[in-house]
Order: structure tokens, then C-alpha cells, then sequence
């Protein structure tokens, strides 16, 4: 086998690498000395450009180091600093084989000499120098040559945008890469960090909705404190209302018309606490009423977030291209907000209701084409334990208790659980009609009941055939 350093392998010779990785430590050591001698330098010193007048030599490279920092900031100016990373540069280059330098070297060459020089002629254009720092100005005898010859040609504002357009496209040549790469991946860390941040804020969202249904749970599953055995009535003094010019009697007064009024017979509740009396006089106590049943289990957050993977995944598999962008969960059934693709009709969804309900599991489900005030489509899913709504808790709402007419009716809940009430003045006629069962005498039940808890008799007169 001839004697003669060639490539074993697809690896360079023993040789060839150890006079690379000598080249290295050459070239990082040459770097040092020159950053040392840059940094320590001081224009006492015996140099290039003086003949110095310090007794002793100051500069960390010693007598070299002085002539070699006077040369550099000499010639660069404060563009000498950038010497030692090309000496560096340069060193690894080597290191690394020919391979790295790219097909053309000379391009690479010549564009970290036009970057060089193009950077002295900013600096001494803009850049006020001090001789102790720099001893021919803050662009070197290079830089101020240039300057000097393109502000004759240009004005000082041409000469500026020359040489930056300049060092900027010589820069993705010395090192090798792009100004449209770069700007693409710093766009897209920004939105992936932008979409990362409304993700978390989507999830600290639902996290807080979820523990507020909770704490409501809580507060009304906890038992209340039961009222007093006899409570001494107090009666409010209250001015009765006039009588119509049209009639001469006079309205009766309230001690007559509590007196007049029937007693409500109540059993006693399964808790086994004594019903509080009824006087008349001036609203029925809250108290008459059934506290609210324990709240029943409702989805967590993760069973809510694994549903709507399951909805859209389900309506991929039938086509349709849509996202979950919100879940309302409520006593009886859950809403789930979806937001389509473009191009995707709203009928499309519809007549996938009962084979999105057999996907799913469930009896049935509900396509809400329009909800107002939103562009999204909803899909009510009925939940697995219905909670039942109570009289008491929607009589003892904020919704109802705010309410400034005394024809408010309490409805019930809303699909989010959230109480419904409304004013009877605003609807004189007023008609409720269902299947069999479906609950119409309840519903009438519910707002007599709303008006009683609200109004007396001399606020109020019901007359029912």
C-alpha cells in the first residue's frame, strides 16, 4: 500500500485530521492573541504609527501585540474588533474540510472583504472616533478612503443606504444563510408562540368556568340553617292604593285583606323540618318551598375536552371538516360550538344527526343552525344525569330577585344553567303548549307561584276561569 494520506472509509486520514485540528488550535490561539492585543491597546506604546512614549510597554501581547493592535485599528478602525472572529472563522473552515467553504470560495473571500470595508465606511461616517480608542478615526484609513469617495458621488444619505444595502447583502454570503429563511422561522415562532397563549388562555378559561360550577354545586348541595319553629309575623306598614273615582267604597286595609286571605295547607318536608306559617302578610317566606337537590355529576374538564375530540372526529369521518371552539355544559344538555371549514353547509351537519348520534352513543341529539349573536353551529347533546331544576333556586336568583316589574315570571334555566325570567306585562298573551307530559301544568304552576312570591293582593289581582 503506497505511503500517502487519502480517505479511509469516508473518513480523512489520521494526517490530514491532525493537521486540521493543529490549523484549530492555531487558529483559535492567533484569535486570542489578537482580541488581547485589541483590547489592552494603549497609544503610549511603541507601534506602527507612533514611536510611543511609555517606559514600558502596557498592551497584553507585549511589543508584538502593540504593533499588531496599532496596524489593525490603524487600517479598520473600530472594524478591527471583527479580525479575530475571522481569524476563527476562518480556522474552523479549515477544520471542517473543503466542503464547508462552499463551491465558490473566492465569492465567500472577496464578500468578507467588501462586508470589512463596507462596515469601516459606516463607522466613519457615523461614528465619532477618539484617538485614544482608534488613532486614525473610528473607520480606519479603509474606512475613511471609502466614505470620502462615495460621498463624492453620492450625498451623505445616499452613501449611507449604499453601504448598508451593501453590508447587508454581503452578510447571507460570508455566512451562509437567508434573509427570507430567517424572517419565515421568526414568523412562525411568534404565531406558534402566539397560538400557544391562546391555547393556555382557552384552558385557564375553561378551568375557571368549571371550578365556579363547582363552587355553585357546592354552595347549593350545603344544608341551610332550618328558620324558627313560630315566627312572630312582623307586618310591614303598607298604604293602600286608591279607589277608582268610578266606585265610592273604599279600598279595604291591609289588616283586613291579610285577615281575608286563605292559609296554605303544606305537609311536612322529607327533611323532617317543620313548615313555617303562612300569615299573608306580605309575601310568602322562601322557606315554604323544597331546597334544591344535591347537584348531580357533571362532566370535568377532561370528559368535555375528550367529547369534542370525539364530535370532530366523528364528523371527519363523515366528511365534514369542523372544530369545537366552545362547550357549554348545562342541567339538562351540553352545547357543543362548532365553527365549520370554509365551504362546509350548515345542512351537511343536519342530516348528520342521527348517525352522529349512533357514533356517539347516545339516543339522540340536536343541531342548532343559528345562534344569535355568534357564527357557529350548535350541537346539543343530551347529558347522561339530568339535573333537576328547583323553584326555590331560580326564586332566590340574582335574575329574579333584581327583576323591577311584579309580573316577573321565573321560567327556569336557561341551556347553560343559567335562570330565565320575564315580565308578563310585556306579554299579555301568553300561551303554553306541548305533548302530554311534557310539563305544561308545571310550568303554569311555576309562575302562579312566581307571581305570589312577588306581589300581595292589593299589588296584584289573578283572576283564573
Amino acid at each position: 500500500m503506497p505511503r500517502q494520506a487519502k480517505v479511509e472509509d469516508g473518513k480523512p486520514h489520521w494526517l490530514i485530521r491532525g493537521l486540521r485540528e493543529a490549523i484549530l488550535l492555531g487558529a483559535a490561539a492567533l484569535a486570542i492573541f489578537f482580541l488581547m492585543a485589541l483590547v489592552s491597546y494603549d497609544r503610549g506604546d511603541p507601534g506602527w504609527s507612533s514611536t510611543g512614549v511609555n517606559p514600558a510597554t502596557v498592551n497584553l501581547g507585549g511589543f508584538l501585540g502593540a504593533w499588531v493592535a496599532d496596524i489593525l485599528l490603524s487600517l479598520f478602525g473600530w472594524t478591527a474588533y471583527v479580525v479575530p472572529w475571522l481569524v476563527l472563522g476562518a480556522g474552523l473552515v479549515m477544520y471542517r474540510g473543503p466542503a464547508s467553504i462552499g463551491e465558490n470560495p473566492g465569492i465567500r473571500g472577496a464578500s468578507v472583504l467588501i462586508e470589512v470595508v463596507a462596515l469601516c465606511a459606516l463607522a466613519a461616517l457615523h461614528a465619532p472616533g477618539h484617538p485614544a480608542l482608534s488613532p486614525q478615526g473610528s473607520g480606519g484609513m479603509v474606512g475613511a478612503t471609502v466614505a470620502l469617495q462615495v460621498v463624492n458621488l453620492l450625498n451623505p444619505v445616499g452613501a449611507t443606504l449604499l453601504l448598508l444595502t451593501v453590508v447587508l447583502a454581503a452578510l447571507p454570503l460570508v455566512l451562509r444563510f437567508s434573509w427570507l429563511q430567517l424572517m419565515d422561522r421568526i414568523g412562525a415562532a411568534t404565531l406558534g408562540l402566539g397560538q400557544g397563549l391562546q391555547l393556555r388562555l382557552i384552558a385557564l378559561r375553561k378551568a375557571w368556568f368549571v371550578r365556579a360550577e363547582q363552587r355553585r354545586a357546592q354552595e347549593a348541595a350545603r344544608p341551610r340553617p332550618p328558620p324558627p319553629s313560630d315566627p312572630e309575623p312582623k307586618i310591614a306598614p303598607r298604604v293602600a292604593p286608591p279607589a277608582p273615582k268610578a266606585r265610592k267604597r273604599k279600598a279595604p286595609a291591609l289588616d283586613a285583606q291579610a285577615a281575608s286571605q286563605l292559609s296554605l295547607p303544606m305537609p311536612q318536608t322529607a327533611v323532617g323540618v317543620p313548615v313555617p306559617k303562612f300569615t299573608g302578610d306580605p309575601l310568602p317566606p322562601m322557606d315554604m318551598l323544597d331546597l334544591a337537590r344535591n347537584a348531580v355529576q357533571t362532566y370535568s374538564a377532561q370528559d368535555l375536552e375528550q367529547m369534542s375530540r370525539d364530535v370532530e372526529q366523528h364528523l371527519k369521518d363523515f366528511g365534514v371538516d369542523a372544530a369545537v371552539v366552545n362547550v357549554e355544559p348545562g342541567p339538562v344538555v351540553t352545547r357543543f360550538e362548532l365553527r365549520p371549514a370554509p365551504g362546509v353547509k350548515v345542512s351537511q351537519i343536519s342530516n348528520l344527526a342521527k348517525d352522529l348520534a349512533r357514533s356517539l352513543s347516545i339516543v339522540s341529539l340536536r343541531v342548532v343552525d343559528v345562534i344569535p349573536g355568534k357564527s357557529v353551529i350548535g350541537l346539543e347533546i343530551p347529558n347522561k344525569q339530568r339535573e333537576l331544576v328547583s323553584l326555590r333556586d331560580v326564586l332566590e336568583s340574582a335574575a329574579y330577585g333584581q327583576a323591577k316589574s311584579p309580573l316577573t315570571l321565573a321560567l327556569g334555566k336557561d341551556i347553560s344553567g343559567r335562570p330565565i325570567t320575564a315580565d308578563l306585562a310585556k306579554m299579555p298573551h301568553l300561551l303554553v303548549a306541548g305533548t302530554t307530559g311534557s310539563g305544561k301544568s308545571v310550568a303554569v304552576n311555576a309562575m302562579v307561584l312566581s307571581l305570589l312570591f312577588r306581589a300581595t293582593a292589593s299589588e296584584v289581582r289573578l283572576l283564573m276561569i
